[in-house]
């Protein structure tokens, strides 16, 4: 027999090579015909699978203070990895609402801009997913200053969209300010918009949009926001459970007179000034902002 033939099928046959491995006795009958020692485990070598190294697990920088988590609750808690792909035609594991935990607090959008005191216990179900966002040089006196004077007149009850302006959409606002516009991840944001973007999601569309537009008319807020009797003000419950306590707001009436002044041509940064110093008062804000013009 050719050497060199023998040698090429049993590369071909890994069970082949085996037996041989098996019954050594085999292996010597073979390489009598041949003439030579079968050259063999060079050849195994050579066509072996290059062997993938196991991943080195990195070691997770200890969490300090100023590390920016993300908070990611399930508001169906499980529905929507079960009925999902009925309602919508495409498969979903969860319904996110986030929360932004940073400085031993949690940031989150209930029935406004909210704290809680004990990160996770926010909301009343469980964290599904944590995220680690980075770290921050901003301090929390920033944060609260920038919630109180910004986040707190462009996320109101009164504006809360479940699809468009929701409280994602806030965390997101809330991350982007303590990490130089690093936000949270496009399918948290955006979850609305690609969840319904199949042909069942767009009817699905169309009633979450009339329903929320019949509550608003009725009631002057949107039904729709799932947290919305997260307390926005109040103590945080001694058993450290649900509840929140409130972010120094410049928003409610505050939020009104800004965009009441803003309509008359001020300037947005003039009218949030003038509208945190008339302590709930128009007509005050409004003189305030006519003697700077004068």
């Amino acid at each position: 027999s050719n050497p060199d033939m023998v040698e090429g099928f049993l590369k071909t046959m890994p069970d082949a090579r085996e037996m041989l491995t098996i019954y050594p006795e085999m292996r010597s009958q073979l390489e009598a015909v041949m003439g030579r020692p079968l050259r063999l485990e060079e050849s195994s070598v050579a066509t072996s699978p290059t062997a993938v190294p196991a991943p080195v697990s990195q070691t997770s920088r200890p969490l300090t203070a100023n590390t920016v988590q993300a908070y990611v609750y399930d508001i169906t808690q499980g529905m929507a990895k079960s009925m999902s792909m009925m309602l919508v035609g495409q498969q979903l594991d969860l319904v996110p609402h986030t929360g932004i935990v940073v400085f031993g607090r949690e940031y989150f959008f209930g029935g406004g801009p909210a704290i809680c005191d004990h990160p996770g216990k926010s909301v009343p179900v469980p964290v599904a997913e944590t995220m680690i966002l980075g770290e921050t040089s901003k301090t929390r006196e920033e944060l609260e200053a920038y919630i109180s004077q910004v986040l707190a007149l462009e996320h109101t009850e009164q504006n809360y969209n479940l699809l468009n302006h929701n409280c994602n959409h806030y965390a997101n606002d809330v991350a982007k300010f303590l990490l130089n516009d690093k936000g949270l991840p496009e399918h948290i944001i955006n979850f609305g918009q690609m969840a319904l973007a199949t042909p069942q999601g767009q009817q699905l569309r169309g009633m979450i949009e009339g329903m929320e537009k019949n509550m608003r008319t009725s009631s002057g807020s949107s039904g729709l926001n799932p947290f919305g009797n997260a307390p926005g003000s109040g103590a945080m419950n001694s058993s450290g459970g649900y509840g929140a306590s409130p972010v120094p707001s410049a928003g409610g009436a505050n939020a009104e007179i800004v965009a009441r002044l803003k309509e008359m041509g001020f300037a947005e940064t003039k009218c949030q000034h003038a509208a945190a110093s008339c302590e709930g008062d128009f007509d005050l804000a409004l003189a305030l902002l006519m003697s700077e013009s004068e």
